[in-house]
């Protein structure tokens, strides 16, 4: 088959059996089925175009795709404050890739408690996830970045606006919980000093959105699904100034969305200076997530779900 001028074509030639010493009688054999082809002869290599000797003016070659991995990169977006990979770090720091709030491991009693787990992994082109081993015995590994250390500044920061998104991935490790578990956020659990954050409820174990209005009330998400141990789950939470509304949505490892809400606070959200953490409610807590988590994202704008999608399938740009 000959490719038309200014047309692109791909052609597949099945090869015919049995094959004889006779080119030009196999190509005549009316046993030979409706369809198929003569064998290819006397092939010639030209780069990625392949050409024969006999009538067949050219194939076209195509790439095997299989093995090209898709990664986020978020360099480009100025609205993207901090992007914790959370697949390679040096000691205790979880470093950001986008701006200058490295996060400092916590974990004390046992360094084994805070680790790199190649075996379990789910963002696109990262080959480890940061493994926060927090069973009730030893609530202790978390990373968090002291409001000493933010050196690029972030949205829940007094001073600063709360509008905000922030997303990642994460896993829990099955173990039962004897109460709530902070997974992202600037929240003290005993005091007043709080803002906004994600965590897991109890041991109901859902995933809920917390965030405090200056008046002292919170709106509070819950998203009512438990999670399953061992699955990984992307979560996205946002809170707009302009309306005072979050929201919340959690999609599964496939990318399906599982939940989708929103809540709104009379007033504006509590701006503090406090450590941003993740897997804690803060730096002084002992409540920590008891599993994976892996590219957490900061945004100082109102991440899409469409946006979302992106990130979960790696392509966001």
């Amino acid at each position: 088959m000959a490719k038309k001028d200014g047309e692109a074509t791909t052609v597949y030639y099945p090869i015919q059996y049995p094959f004889s010493v006779d080119r030009d009688a196999d190509l005549r054999d009316p046993k030979q089925p409706s369809g198929r082809f003569g064998r290819l002869v006397n092939m010639i290599v030209y780069g990625q175009v392949l050409k024969t000797r006999y009538g067949i003016s050219e194939l076209v070659h195509t790439a095997d795709t299989s093995d090209v991995v898709s990664t986020n990169d978020f360099s480009g977006d100025a609205n993207c404050i901090s992007w914790y990979k959370l697949d390679t770090y040096s000691g205790n720091i979880a470093a950001d890739s986008q701006g200058s709030n490295p996060m400092t491991g916590i974990s004390t009693g046992n360094s084994a408690y805070l680790t790199q787990d190649f075996t379990n992994t789910i963002a696109p082109g990262l080959t480890a996830s940061l493994s926060l081993d927090n069973s009730p015995t030893n609530n202790s590994a978390f990373v968090t970045c002291p409001i000493g250390s933010q050196g690029t500044a972030m949205p829940g920061q007094v001073g600063e606006n709360t509008t905000l998104s922030f997303c990642g991935w994460l896993r829990w490790s099955g173990t039962t919980q004897l109460n709530s578990r902070g997974i992202f956020g600037r929240w003290d659990a005993s005091s007043a000093a709080r803002s906004f954050l994600l965590y897991a409820f109890s041991t109901a174990n859902t995933i809920r959105f917390l965030v405090r209005d200056t008046g002292g009330s919170n709106a509070d998400i819950d998203t009512g699904i438990a999670l399953v141990s061992e699955k990984w789950y992307h979560v996205k939470g946002t809170f707009d100034s302009a309306t005072n509304t979050s929201t919340l949505r959690v999609c599964n490892s496939s990318g399906t969305t599982i939940y989708t809400g929103n809540d709104t606070i009379p007033n504006g959200m509590e701006t503090i200076n406090q450590a941003l953490t993740l897997g804690a409610f803060n730096a002084d807590e002992t409540r920590a997530w008891d599993g994976n988590l892996q590219e957490w994202v900061l945004f100082k704008d109102i991440v899409t779900d469409s946006e979302q999608d992106d990130i979960i399938a790696g392509t966001y740009s």
